[in-house]
């Protein structure tokens, strides 16, 4: 077997990105991410530890150790798998986004184009704060990427008054326009609509 084949193709910042389409294909890690888990963990979660739903268990199936049961009563401890996963998947979002917009700050030429396309992603990372200040209330803030080292927490007030200076940051920049091209992309729309969530909240 030969193993030392001229490399004829090769995947570098060189060759890619370099296009507004490119840009957009770069930063698809990050909202591949974000659809990860929210019909999955987030809405055990959210709704199951509420008057919104409960999943009674049907003979053998649904009763999964009791852990919807734990939700529904609040008995759920830092070992309960959903609330783990929740934790993992929000994570999981502001990482890749940390890396994404590292890479895109340093890659993609100066302009609107650029503005635009890092302000949506801080949305996607600042929604992914909110679940987390949501569901756990302080939690580390990072937004460097390449910094694995310990982050202590920071208040819930804190974090409150870090989403709302991303957003508040992002929203000149995001567009106005609904349809296909902005389709499952952060617009002043959601940003407000995050905006108004957190402030009705706020207490």
């Amino acid at each position: 077997q030969k193993v030392d084949v001229p490399i004829k193709t090769e995947l570098t910042p060189a060759v890619f990105p370099q296009n507004t389409d490119q840009f957009i294909q770069a930063s698809g890690p990050a909202y591949v991410a974000l659809r990860g888990n929210i019909s999955v963990e987030h809405f055990f979660l959210q709704t199951l530890s509420t008057d919104e739903a409960i999943f009674p268990a049907k003979g053998g199936n649904w009763y999964n150790g009791g852990e919807f049961q734990q939700l529904h009563y609040h008995t759920w401890t830092k070992d309960h798998a959903k609330v783990n996963e929740e934790w993992q998947w929000t994570s999981t979002i502001i990482g890749i986004v940390n890396q994404t917009v590292s890479i895109l700050q340093k890659t993609e030429p100066e302009g609107s184009f650029k503005q635009t396309n890092l302000a949506e992603l801080k949305m996607v990372r600042a929604l992914a704060y909110f679940w987390q200040m949501d569901s756990y209330g302080n939690v580390p803030i990072d937004i460097t990427y390449g910094d694995f080292s310990s982050h202590p927490n920071s208040s819930r007030v804190e974090v409150f008054n870090f989403i709302e200076s991303e957003i508040k940051a992002a929203l000149p920049y995001l567009s106005t326009t609904i349809g296909a091209s902005t389709y499952g992309r952060p617009t002043q729309y959601m940003a407000n609509a995050l905006l108004a969530k957190m402030y009705l909240n706020a207490e």
